[in-house]
Order: structure tokens, then sequence, then C-alpha cells
């Protein structure tokens, strides 16, 4: 077991980076990689996805959290916005984390794929973002959209960034505070959802070092390395032209979909 705890903390450095950097929190990295380590250390086929969504999602509410700091301190996160979404993340954290816990893991594993291509080619398209601001639409349809990204979030152990910041850009928000703001919803979904994932898991048997759905030494290790790393991350996201942003962001997306499809 302990052979795998470097790669773990490799794990949080990397996702730590890129999700400061790109506002995604981080999931679209960890999820892969803990499936890939899980699956090395032969853990029961049928937790495996489960436990590395709910794994993910507990070590992001780290990750995130680090991540609004430091951007906090640059401006670029929108209070506003976040607490416009706190509804509607809080319905779709326990109605993903709900879904999730019926579905198999291979079914899980390949909609998670897809839809991170679906995302990356959909982020590539958009490249033209007007610099005209406009207000997001009204509270109840934004807890909708805010609820509808934190379902889909906890289902696939994302974190909310995935949506949440192609739909801020949809609605004008500047690349740099859409990202930011992201980190803020994120850290949100992260601790309802890892919660969702905890209390959906009090009746399964898994592993020993389990809480849960939640993979303890994973957690610890990839929250310490994501702890530290976030704040490179941040320092790259505002020192990177906002085009090359898009692009990184679109490229991750389509590049950790097909490994995921693929796979």
């Amino acid at each position: 077991m302990y052979t795998f705890f470097p790669c773990y903390l490799l794990i949080g450095v990397i996702s730590g980076t890129l999700g400061a950097l790109l506002g995604i929190g981080g999931g679209t990295i960890t999820v892969p990689a803990l499936l890939l380590l899980f699956s090395w250390e032969a853990f029961p086929e049928q937790h495996m996805m489960h436990m590395a969504i709910g794994t993910s999602l507990a070590a992001m509410v780290v990750n995130t959290f680090s991540a609004t700091y430091f951007h906090n301190k640059k401006r670029s996160v929108d209070w506003k916005i976040a607490h416009k979404s706190l509804l509607g993340i809080l319905l779709g954290c326990f109605i993903g984390a709900g879904i999730a816990k019926g579905l198999p893991s291979d079914l899980l594993k390949t909609f998670f794929g897809f839809f991170a291509c679906f995302i990356g080619i959909t982020f590539i398209k958009s490249a033209r973002v007007s610099p005209r601001q406009n207000s997001l639409p009204s509270y109840g349809i934004w807890t909708l959209i805010s609820g509808g990204i934190s379902t889909l979030s906890n289902l696939l152990g994302i974190g909310g960034g995935f949506l949440m910041v192609p739909s801020l850009l949809y609605f004008h928000t500047p690349e740099k505070r859409a990202i930011g703001t992201s980190c803020a919803t994120s850290c949100l979904i992260s601790l309802g959802g890892a919660i969702g994932y905890f209390l959906a898991s009090r009746s399964q048997e898994c592993i020993s070092g389990c809480l849960g759905y939640i993979y303890l030494p994973a957690f610890l290790l990839i929250s310490f390395g994501s702890l530290f790393a976030s704040f490179y991350g941040v320092k790259l996201a505002h020192s990177i032209p906002s085009k090359l942003l898009r692009k990184i962001f679109a490229t991750t997306m389509i590049g950790i979909g097909l490994l995921m499809v693929l796979t």
C-alpha cells in the first residue's frame, strides 16, 4: 500500500496546480489517476469508481479552498455569484451522490469520458467571448443551472469548474474572474459532494482505510500536495494570456476524456 503514497502526493501537486490554473477543481485529473492506482492495488471493482469519485471530492475541498483564497487575494472571485449559486449547489450535491450510488462503475467511467470530450470541444468552439459583461439570469433560473452543474459534478466527482467556467463565460464573465469564482463554487460543491458520498455509502462494505467511499490515505496525501501547489496555479492563471488559458482548458478536457473512454 505504501508504494503508492508518493503517487498520491504527485496527483495532489498536479491537480492542485491545474485546478487553480483552470478553475476546474482538479477532479478531472484526480478521478482518472485514482481509478488507475486503485486498479493496480486490486481494490474491489464494484466500488472502484465510486471510491475514486468520493476521494476526489473530499480532496478537492482542500484544493479549491486554497485556490479560492489565493484567487480572492487577486480580486478574481465574484462572491455575489457564489452566493447566488448556493441553493442549487446544495440540492445538486445530494441528488448527484444519490444517483451515482445506484450506477455501475463502468457506466460512470464511460459517461465521465464522453462528457469530458464534449466540454473540451464546446470550449474550443466558444473561443470568442464578448468584452461586454452581462448579468446572470434570474435567481430561479440560475438555481436550476447551478443545481444541474452540481448534480453532474457530484455524479462524476469533478468539482464543478468543468461546467461552471463555460457557463460564466457564456454570460460574458471575464476569463480570470470566471476561473476564480469557479474555484469558490467548486469548494462548496466538493464539500457537499463529499458529505453526500459519505452518507450514500454508509451501508457499503469497502476496504480498510476507507471512510465510506473516501479512501483516507489518498485523501490526506492529495490534499497535502494540492494545498501548496494551488498557490503556483493561481500565479500562472494571472500571468498566462486568456486565449492560451482557454486552449489549455479545452485540450486538457479532451485528453482526459479520451483516456477514460479508451482505457
